[in-house]
């Protein structure tokens, strides 16, 4: 017998989330949850009524397949040290995402480990939008280049530049991640996020037949990806 699947995408409060999972707990054998917001206990429970996989949320005891993007975002600080940039910004995502936790960590180590200056700008929400109405606050902060959640955030950052008279890559640099397509093509972070979903979908149906004895965790690596956003800061 073949296996049939469904998408669904709540809006992302965890109340939300958390109720559409209960609500299609009766019509599906099993889910896999990506970025799922909601709380550890609140995840836990609902593993106890069907088999559950996370992508890129670290519970323990859950199986699921993790996007490393410390490497990734390690190499970004690098490269733009090497450029000379002394001062960059994060420019974050969802405040309860672990993906935007793990980044922020990445970016925070590495900033030290390269002796740069590093500041932080919450989103909140990741959209084009939101990228660009954080432009002016950006520019406020005093560095010339900046880290983001994503791409679509970066890339509302790059637009936000242009409406401000500003050219980028010359005047600021702008790294994004998960590798979208999209102009300008972004210096970016790259993970395997068909790859995730393929073992992720794998787990699932594994454990629809054996619960798995062990707590599985897989964990992808991110690579960085030079293009055309990022440049030596302009001259001071």
């Amino acid at each position: 017998m073949g296996t049939r699947s469904s998408s669904a995408m709540p809006t992302r409060t965890r109340v939300q989330e958390m109720d559409l999972l209960r609500r299609l707990s009766d019509q599906v054998a099993g889910a896999v949850l990506a970025s799922p917001r909601s709380e550890s206990a609140q995840i836990h429970a609902l593993a106890r009524e069907m088999p559950l996989v996370l992508i890129n949320r670290d519970i323990e005891g859950v199986p699921r397949v993790l996007i490393n993007s410390g490497q990734g975002m390690a190499r970004a600080v690098a490269h733009l040290a090497e450029l000379g940039h002394r001062r960059i910004i994060y420019v974050g995502g969802p405040e309860n995402s672990w993906s935007n936790g793990q980044r922020r960590d990445a970016v925070t180590r590495a900033a030290a480990e390269h002796g740069v200056s590093m500041g932080e700008l919450p989103a909140g929400i990741a959209s084009f939008a939101k990228g660009v109405e954080l432009v002016p606050e950006l520019l406020t902060r005093g560095a010339t280049a900046c880290i983001a959640f994503d791409d679509v955030l970066a890339q509302g950052i790059c637009f936000g530049l242009a409406e401000n008279g500003l050219r980028n890559p010359e005047d600021y640099s702008v790294v994004g991640c998960d590798d979208i397509l999209g102009y300008p093509m972004l210096t970016t972070v790259s993970g395997p996020s068909a790859v995730a979903g393929q073992k992720a979908v794998d787990l699932l149906i594994s454990s629809l037949n054996a619960p798995p004895e062990d707590d599985v965790r897989i964990v992808l690596e991110t690579e960085f990806v030079s293009r055309q956003t990022v440049s030596a800061p302009p001259p001071s």
